[in-house]
């Protein structure tokens, strides 16, 4: 699959999912969200294990996930940029702020590594 159909999969993916969850509260879609994560990582992990070391490289590929939000949270101020491509419903956008804001706040980190469609 090139690069623009698998980009194109995972936003229309997302535009899905979040469809489903906007009417939910905020934290309660995030809580949902983690324990998705939760049952979708395990069963990565799971299926790694079909290669030798398959299982340590799915869980520290994870656990980088996981720091890469982590840095995103943290560095997390009010934007308008952000609310407004929110409100105008642009997620392509949002998630190239994401990235960009990720790169910035991580920069020694392989920019291969930050991007979210690889999650």
């Amino acid at each position: 699959m090139d690069e623009e159909t698998h980009w194109n999969q995972f936003t229309e993916r997302l535009l899905q999912i979040n469809a489903l969850l906007e009417d939910l509260p905020a934290k309660t879609r995030v809580d949902f969200l983690s324990g998705i994560w939760l049952f979708a990582a395990s069963a990565a992990r799971s299926e790694a294990l079909v290669e030798p070391g398959g299982f340590p490289a799915e869980r520290t590929r994870q656990l980088e996930r996981l720091e890469n939000m982590t840095l995103l949270t943290a560095a997390d101020e009010p934007d308008l940029e952000m609310e407004r491509l929110g409100h105008e419903g642009d997620y392509e956008g949002l998630l190239r702020l994401y990235q960009e804001r990720l790169k910035d706040a991580n920069p020694n980190q392989d920019a291969a590594s930050d991007d979210p469609r690889d999650a």
